[in-house]
């Protein structure tokens, strides 16, 4: 590993921004991606910085909607506590550690990412489907696009009228 013990003091530092802004979401997206701008500085390898900073306005975004899917104060300390073990792990020289938690990471960051897209599209296709004041009632499969995503509603049937599967094909 090609980090300094600025870096690593860097790192340390963003967590503590992390776990005091866990109530303000935009602090806390701050301090998030400074976080992973930090590794890749960190790396010593100058396309990573040159790869950051190109697609910092997509990472912000990115943290931005994953944490929205945050629903107790318990999944954003697991949050702020995985990236103090990233940190921690690179604090130690220790590659295998850092490389277990970052995939943990990216892992849980899909599972979010992927979650916000069904809901929109399940959003979307109740407001496409839905007819108004009816509940209990089969919707036909289609396709719909708003909100920035299309996709295909299949099995929409719903006692409550507000509950949707549906199948996200693509974002736009």
């Amino acid at each position: 590993m090609h980090r300094k013990q600025e870096d690593v003091d860097a790192l340390e530092r963003e967590v503590a921004r992390m776990r005091a802004a866990k109530e303000v979401q935009s602090r806390f997206t701050e301090a998030d991606t400074r976080f992973h701008q930090t590794i890749a500085r960190a790396t010593g390898n100058p396309l990573f910085g040159i790869i950051g900073g190109a697609i910092g306005g997509s990472l912000t975004a990115s943290i931005r909607a994953g944490l929205k899917n945050l629903r107790t104060p318990r999944q954003l300390d697991k949050l702020v506590t995985i990236h103090e073990n990233i940190a921690e792990a690179i604090g130690d020289q220790d590659p295998t550690r850092a490389s277990h938690y970052m995939a943990i990471h990216f892992d849980e960051a899909i599972a979010r990412s992927v979650s916000s897209l069904a809901r929109t599209a399940c959003d979307c296709a109740g407001s496409y489907f839905k007819p108004a004041g009816r509940a209990n009632v089969t919707y036909p499969e289609g396709s719909f696009a708003c909100r920035g995503i299309k996709g295909r509603v299949r099995s929409t049937s719903s006692a409550s009228g507000d509950a949707w599967s549906a199948t996200v094909i693509t974002r736009y």
